[in-house]
């Protein structure tokens, strides 16, 4: 059925009462049963419009945009006018509040002043005490100073009594000195003398002039006996050459006188002969050797090679053992350096004055410590040889508050390091104190294992202390990382959710073991806080590892490599060696072979010209030629003969006073030997005898100088003792001139005996002076009473007499009046003050009931109208639920089906039939919670089907009789009524079905608005 168009608005007032009077539509008077007024119309207006005359009424009209579903519910639920109530009476609490703030502000400005008129008339009274403390200290000042004077006296007598005694042991002692200054300066100047005579430099001298002079004479004789020895073989060769030229003239002469010319040309003849043979077996010879030089050639090109090939393997070695020795100088720096670089090693890390401290440390006296202190602690650990190096920058993020500690046995070792410490000017180190063991705390199993299997990697278990230390250094090691460290409660992790899962406590392997504290790779701590919360830092990685790795094994690895390296090299170089002897050889073979052809060419060019000479010559010249040259050559000979016999005589000569001569020297140098050792012994006893006396000489120096000092300080002293004792003396007679014409000595005695009195219970009551003892306290008396002392005394007391007077403002009398006055008002106030809050209390109370019984009564409403509205959507097979939100002011409907997984996320997903069937169940539970008497609903049905308008229909009888049967509801539809008698049957096999009495014949009226009139 088509919904025609309406043309205009329509309008229609309802007055909200039991009677409903409208004479236009027909509407019939009601009784005070429940009545249910359907009206089907053709068309229905945009809007209605419901004035309230009395009973709040609502208009609730579909698709309407102006409609809040929250604002509704809780004008309808008169949550809002509660609400409105509540804040009201807030608001007259706060004003209560503020009236017993301003009453409360009246009381203490009251109470502020009676106590300054307190503190006023107290000053006051005060005052006349400080006046009579005033008069009797003027008199004990005088009286004090005469005291003072002639106590002062009475030191200076005392001690210049003793002055001039010690004058006289200072002088005596000063005499002894000197006499021991003088004595040891005889005995060193006997000593020095001594080794003046002793020294060994004119021996030293001596002993080398006589080596030069027998050196000399030593090659004085060599030099005669070798040319004695070359004249004498000169003489033998004189003597041969002259038997030769003797021979050779009597063959000539033998020659001459017979006829042996033509055996003299046949041998000639034979000679040319044979030198040219001797030419041809040279050329050959040559020959031979050229070719010998060529294989020497290509021998050393090949040995060459060779070298230059043993050479680059040499190269190459001696690479790998400089790479070698690189890597093993990084694991050796890693590990702490060895002994020559461990120091350079430590100062790069710890710093200059850490070192110096460790080194004063160790180098103390023995005694100085109970136990050696152990510090920096970092230098006694290292990494483990199974830590990942990605781990070592976070163990020391994780110690980083204890690699620097001392640790020390006793707290007096505490005391001595620190002391050290400021001697040397370095930082004062962080010293922790306990006590050394040998054995380590339980820490547990190693490493931390879960119930899943996985490992966690704890601080401790990545550490160790360093090889060699004694068991109490190593078990205290382990003792201060896990006190001071937490290194068994922190664990490095390789992600951000290990790190919550250990902070939050989530594991309860670790939780167990008190594990709840982490480290990442990126330097983030993750830490468990109190009431279960986690507290994420992200700190700065160190740049530098000072802990040494623990690179045993790599480091013998290392060494290996590194001697394999340098075998290597020694092979290569032993070969390089070879190929260069080798090299050597050959060269020298060549040099050789190249003197043995320069040889050859000379004999060759010798013999060349011997043949030449012997073609040249003729057999009978030459003999006549070589008569006359044998008999010149032999007269030569014998003159230089007679010239080496006297040359031989004269260098025989020379060589036996050589000999005698090195011989002396000799025996000479002997002796000086001798007695520069016994130099040398007795040198070394003066040195030592010198030393000691020097020491002695020192001493006593030192002893002289103090005596000359304390003599010159004792007899200023005496001298400063003595006018101190003229000007006490002064000051007595003066004083005591002053003090007679003010008072009696008796009269001052008292006044300062009452004072003192009076200074002694002041000291008494101070909260800083109950602990002293009895001489304490007498010390601090006569400090207070003593002249200085009791003036300042006077001064305070002058400047609170005045400063008491000033701030007064007037006289005790007027005083004690104003403080009787302020009393009266400060009662008062208390009165009316304790008035206002008994109401205020009242009032707060009050306020608290109201709000905790609309916290209720909300919370009521809420569970009511969520329950009825899933109920009526369930007979559609629907789940639903309603949402407030009070803060936002929003009320939601949360629908979903129940064949469906998700719910809506908004009611335009729906069907219409659907939306209509969700509004009507809504309103149906608002009316639960709707205290109204009159209610309308316009187009409750549109869009629905008919079992749904079936279903919806039934819900608003069953509303009408069995939930709110006071109240009269008009519908209003323009769809077809034939379901109204199925509706009205259902609901009465409801009732019958549950007991409830049946709804009576006229329960349901039904009326038909005719079409309104359009003029």
């Amino acid at each position: 059925m088509e919904r025609p168009a309406w043309p205009g608005p329509w309008k229609a007032q309802v007055k909200c009462s039991s009677q409903v009077d409208q004479p236009d539509l027909g509407i019939l008077r009601a009784t005070r049963r429940s009545c249910i007024y359907l009206l089907f119309i053709r068309a229905l207006p945009v809007h209605m419009v419901f004035e309230a005359l009395g009973s709040p009424a609502h208009a609730v009209t579909q698709g309407s945009s102006r409609c809040k579903k929250y604002q509704m519910y809780m004008s309808g639920t008169c949550l809002t006018a509660t609400r409105d109530k509540l804040t009201a009476a807030a608001v007259n609490v706060q004003l209560a509040t503020e009236n017993m703030r301003k009453h409360v502000g009246q009381f203490q400005a009251k109470q502020k002043e009676l106590k300054g008129l307190q503190q006023r008339q107290k000053m006051l009274q005060q005052t006349d005490v400080y006046k009579q403390l005033l008069a009797d200290l003027d008199l004990a000042i005088v009286w004090a100073i005469v005291e003072e004077a002639r106590a002062g006296l009475a030191i200076a007598k005392t001690a210049a009594a003793g002055h001039p005694e010690r004058v006289q042991e200072l002088k005596a002692a000063v005499e002894e000195n000197e006499r021991a200054e003088a004595e040891l300066q005889t005995k060193e100047d006997a000593l020095r003398d001594e080794m003046n005579n002793t020294r060994s430099d004119a021996l030293l001298l001596r002993v080398q002039e006589a080596s030069n002079r027998h050196k000399a004479a030593r090659r004085r004789e060599a030099e005669a006996a070798q040319r004695l020895e070359v004249l004498r073989s000169l003489m033998r060769g004189l003597h041969d050459r002259k038997a030769l030229l003797e021979e050779d003239l009597e063959r000539l002469e033998e020659e001459r006188q017979s006829e042996g010319l033509l055996q003299r040309v046949r041998e000639h003849e034979a000679k040319v002969v044979a030198r040219q043979a001797e030419l041809a077996q040279l050329q050959a010879a040559a020959t031979a050797l050229e070719a010998s030089c060529d294989g020497l050639s290509r021998r050393l090109k090949e040995a060459e090679a060779t070298l230059r090939e043993r050479s680059t393997a040499a190269g190459v070695a001696e690479a790998l053992a400089r790479e070698a020795r690189a890597a093993h100088h990084e694991l050796l720096q890693a590990a702490g350096g060895d002994t020559v670089q461990a120091r350079a090693v430590n100062v790069r890390k710890w710093g200059a004055k850490v070192m110096d401290l460790l080194d004063a440390v160790r180098t103390a006296p023995q005694g100085t410590f109970s136990q050696l202190p152990i510090g920096p602690l970092g230098l006694y650990l290292r990494l483990r040889a199974d830590c990942d190096p990605v781990f070592g920058p976070l163990v020391e993020l994780a110690l980083r508050g204890c690699l620097s500690l001392w640790v020390v046995n006793r707290r007096e070792d505490c005391d001595k390091l620190r002391s050290i410490a400021d001697r040397m000017r370095c930082q004062r180190p962080y010293v922790v104190q306990m006590e050394f063991r040998s054995r380590p705390h339980d820490y547990g199993q190693q490493p931390v294992e879960d119930s899943r299997g996985r490992v966690w990697r704890r601080v401790i278990d990545l550490v160790e202390p360093v090889e060699g230390l004694l068991p109490q250094v190593h078990g205290t090691v382990i003792n201060v990382l896990l006190d001071h460290g937490s290194a068994g409660s922190v664990v490095l992790v390789g992600s951000m959710e290990e790190g919550q899962e250990v902070a939050l406590g989530r594991n309860p392997d670790l939780v167990s073991r008190r594990i709840r504290r982490a480290y990442d790779y990126k330097g983030a701590s993750y830490v468990c806080m109190r009431a279960g919360a986690m507290r994420t830092d992200f700190l700065q990685l160190p740049r530098t590892c000072r802990l040494a790795a623990d690179n045993r094994s790599q480091l013998m690895a290392s060494e290996q490599a590194l001697g394999a390296r340098e075998a290597e090299l020694r092979q290569a170089e032993a070969g390089q060696r070879e190929s260069q002897i080798a090299v050597a050889a050959v060269q020298r073979e060549r040099h050789e072979l190249q003197q043995q052809q320069m040889t050859l060419s000379r004999k060759q060019a010798c013999c060349q010209s011997q043949l030449n000479s012997l073609l040249d010559e003729a057999p009978s010249a030459v003999t006549e030629a070589q008569s006359s040259e044998l008999l010149n050559g032999l007269q030569q000979i014998q003159r230089e003969l007679a010239e080496a016999i006297s040359s031989q005589a004269s260098l025989e000569t020379g060589k036996n006073n050589a000999a005698a001569d090195a011989e002396a020297f000799h025996r000479e140098i002997e002796a000086l030997h001798k007695q520069k050792n016994e130099y040398v012994a007795r040198r070394q006893e003066l040195v030592v005898k010198m030393n000691q006396l020097a020491l002695h000489k020192q001493e006593a120096g030192e002893r002289l100088r103090a005596c000359r000092a304390h003599l010159q300080a004792a007899s200023d002293d005496m001298q400063k003792a003595r006018q101190r004792i003229d000007q006490y003396e002064e000051e007595v007679d003066k004083a005591f001139d002053a003090a007679s014409q003010v008072c009696s000595r008796q009269e001052g005695l008292d006044a300062l005996a009452k004072l003192r009195e009076v200074k002694r219970q002041e000291l008494r009551s101070l909260q800083s002076n109950r602990n002293r003892t009895e001489e304490e306290m007498k010390a601090l008396l006569a400090q207070a009473m003593n002249r200085q002392g009791m003036e300042r005394w006077a001064a305070v007391l002058r400047q609170k007499i005045s400063q008491a007077e000033a701030n007064a403002g007037g006289d005790l009398g007027s005083i004690s009046l104003q403080l009787a006055a302020a009393q009266a008002d400060l009662d008062r106030e208390r009165a009316a003050l304790d008035s206002v809050g008994k109401k205020v209390n009242a009032m707060q109370e009050a306020q608290m009931l109201r709000e905790a019984k609309y916290q209720k009564l909300v919370q009521q409403v809420e569970h009511v109208s969520n329950a009825k509205f899933g109920c009526y959507m369930q007979r559609r097979n629907i789940i639903a639920s309603l949402h407030l939100d009070h803060e936002e002011q929003r009320l939601d409907l949360h629908v979903r089906k129940n064949h469906e997984r998700e719910r809506a996320t908004s009611l335009m997903q729906l069907s219409g039939g659907e939306r209509s069937f969700t509004t009507s169940s809504f309103l149906l539970a608002m009316g639960e919670v709707l205290d109204t008497p009159f209610r309308a609903m316009d187009e409750y049905d549109v869009y629905m089907d008919q079992n749904t308008r079936k279903l919806a229909t039934i819900a608003l009888l069953e509303y009408g009789w069995r939930s709110n049967p006071t109240s009269q509801l008009v519908l209003l539809s323009p769809q077809d009524t034939a379901m109204l008698s199925e509706a009205i049957e259902a609901v009465e096999r409801t009732c019958a079905r549950d007991g409830v009495p049946l709804p009576p014949k006229d329960f349901a009226k039904l009326v038909k608005l005719q079409n309104p009139r359009l003029t």
